[in-house]
């Protein structure tokens, strides 16, 4: 079940920090409306599932002291961007091109998050090392991490897409609290992860 909360935050939080996949979902729900938009945000199930073979399958084959050194500095990462998302300095511009058609956005959104760093990044350092570590413990509460992860960021999208495709906009005031409870969600996941990963190397 820890692995399952531990998922859905960092699934919240990452529903929620500004990039390129998320721009592309707001971009054209306004154009076009929720309701078309809406299929797209399950892309990232059909693009991450290679990048989390290839990330598992290297740290499964590194010594246990390398995977507890890679889970402090995922925690550091996330704190690193936490800060990043306080100061406001998170870049929404994806640099995309609206595609032709829904089939077009549900691909041009797969093949964005293929060709983002971000992903690889996050999973390499930040979410990896809790998901092999996790496996170790107890396969059933890896799976339950993944799930958490996904089901809440889909849904985070989601909320995003209808939101947009309705009103085009949010009030200023929700525009500012938003990047702050995400930065509150990721630093405190960060604290977590470098807790973790010290509590790992007494052993």
């Amino acid at each position: 079940m820890n692995g399952l909360f531990q998922g859905m935050a960092i699934g919240l939080s990452a529903g929620i920090v500004p990039g390129p996949l998320l721009a592309l979902f707001l971009g054209y729900s306004v154009d076009h409306g929720w309701r078309r938009t809406l299929p797209a945000v399950f892309a990232p199930l059909v693009s991450d599932g290679p990048i989390i073979l290839l990330v598992v399958f290297i740290l499964a084959q590194t010594p246990a002291w390398l995977l507890v050194m890679l889970r402090i500095a995922g925690g550091v990462y996330l704190i690193a961007l936490a800060v990043r998302m306080f100061r406001g300095r998170q870049d929404v511009d994806g640099g995309w091109r609206e595609p032709s058609g829904d089939r077009g956005l549900f691909r041009t959104a797969v093949i964005i998050n293929l060709l983002n760093p971000n992903p690889y990044i996050f999973w390499g350092i930040a979410l990896g090392p809790v998901l092999v570590s996790e496996w170790r413990v107890d396969p059933r509460s890896a799976a339950a991490f993944v799930f958490g992860f996904y089901a809440v960021m889909i849904f985070v999208f989601a909320g995003w897409v209808y939101l947009f495709g309705k009103t085009a906009a949010l009030p200023p005031k929700v525009q500012r609290a938003v990047p702050v409870l995400a930065g509150l969600i990721m630093a405190g996941f960060g604290l977590y992860q470098i807790s973790a990963g010290l509590g790992q190397s007494r052993l």
